[in-house]
């Protein structure tokens, strides 16, 4: 599946994060099995498929999901150095005010560190899910000073956004918002668009196990402090939030 994108910047921050993005995405392309995630995933779901309700976003860093294989050759890590970037700690990646971190999977639920190859990843649930078949979006990247940039990259369906993301919420939500905003954003894009246009749902199938039930509970879990006002903005309409988490994530 291929969608189009075009995002904008509206500050320095910006700029770096979309030049990480590029990078990474280039970088990708010679490496098929590597995945945009975190921040820049949801925000280019959000622009391939735009829905009311849509809290924006920004992020200041891009981060890249890969199988062990490409952690054990080391392939990424010579790569990114290649394209001028250090190797600041373990798997955090600097160049200029441009930020890559790179993460592989675990099939334990749970966040953590590992070494493969002598060097140090963290590694993230459900990324196993969400380095299967992508959503290429082919983004337009405009910067502050107008240049534009273009690169196809290869995000996760949005069921398995979901399923990062509600792992990421469960592993820090009392420390930002973000991960509630994001999941916010994704749910809107599946009730604006519907399961087929999005590459698939199972979310609602209820009685689900493995890192999908572990989703649909996470996600369950968030309602109560949602209707707290905890680690939600302003701007988030938390009885919608509600709502959709009750007709897309059936128990």
């Amino acid at each position: 599946m291929r969608r189009a994108a075009h995002t904008i910047a509206t500050g320095p921050e910006d700029d770096g994060a979309f030049r990480a993005l590029y990078d990474l995405a280039s970088i990708a392309a010679d490496h098929p099995e590597v995945r945009v995630i975190g921040g820049h995933m949801v925000g280019l779901l959000a622009a391939a498929f735009p829905s009311p309700g849509l809290v924006a976003r920004r992020t200041g860093d891009a981060d890249a999901g890969l199988p062990l294989t490409l952690a054990d050759d080391g392939s990424i890590h010579a790569s990114l150095v290649r394209a001028g970037y250090n190797a600041i700690k373990g798997n955090r990646y600097v160049h200029d005010q441009r930020v890559i971190d790179v993460l592989v999977p675990t099939l334990n639920g749970r966040f953590g560190d590992t070494i493969r190859a002598g060097r140090a990843y963290d590694a993230m649930p459900g990324l196993h899910l969400a380095l299967g078949a992508p959503i290429v979006i082919d983004a337009n990247l405009t910067l502050t000073d107008g240049t534009v940039l273009e690169c196809a990259v290869p995000v996760p369906t949005v069921e398995n956004a979901v399923v990062l993301k509600a792992y990421a919420w469960r592993d820090r939500w009392v420390r930002t918002v973000k991960d509630t905003v994001d999941l916010s954003n994704l749910l809107h894009i599946v009730d604006a668009h519907g399961r087929d246009e999005i590459g698939g749902w199972r979310l609602d199938e209820g009685g689900l196990q493995g890192a999908r039930g572990d989703a649909v509970r996470i996600l369950h879990q968030m309602i109560p402090p949602i209707r707290a006002g905890s680690a939600t903005p302003p701007a988030l309409d938390r009885r919608k939030l509600e709502v959709l988490i009750r007709r897309w994530a059936r128990e």
